[in-house]
């Protein structure tokens, strides 16, 4: 949470005062929703959930940080609103 927390204030930080700069790089989707996962590997466990990733192997072309943020809200949202021993695709 404390990660997540820093991220976002760090980017709405940068926005407001129109620092924030995008760097588009080729990156591996399956591999930045595997990062995103593992960083709430705890919870996801206290809640007992089921998470199943289906997620092409695909590359794409953004910010690896505001795609990672991007991510890591989703799943947040989706570990917050799924009742326990619930699942998450």
């Amino acid at each position: 949470r404390f990660n997540r927390l820093i991220d976002n204030l760090l980017y709405w930080s940068l926005n407001q005062r129109e620092q924030l700069k995008v760097r588009l790089v080729t990156l591996n989707l399956p591999e930045l929703v595997t990062e995103a996962v593992a960083s709430f590997s705890d919870l996801i466990a206290q809640k007992r959930l089921q998470l199943v990733q289906q997620v092409e192997p695909q590359t794409i072309v953004a910010d690896e940080n505001l795609v990672g943020l991007i991510l890591r809200n989703l799943l947040h949202n989706a570990i917050k609103f799924t009742p326990e021993d619930g699942q998450i695709t």
